[in-house]
């Protein structure tokens, strides 16, 4: 994801089309990048 949002640096909002409904979630960003990434991804994301 972080690539995606690097991709497209001026986005203000990505949409992205997942299957698996309820299993992904802002919440797997903390587990992964560092706080203040996390923050900037789930709020682009």
């Amino acid at each position: 994801m972080k690539d995606l949002a690097d991709k497209y640096p001026d986005a203000e909002k990505i949409v992205i089309v997942q299957d698996n409904l309820n299993t992904h979630g802002a919440g797997a960003f903390y587990e992964t990048f560092d706080t203040e990434t996390a923050r900037q991804l789930a709020r682009k994301f």
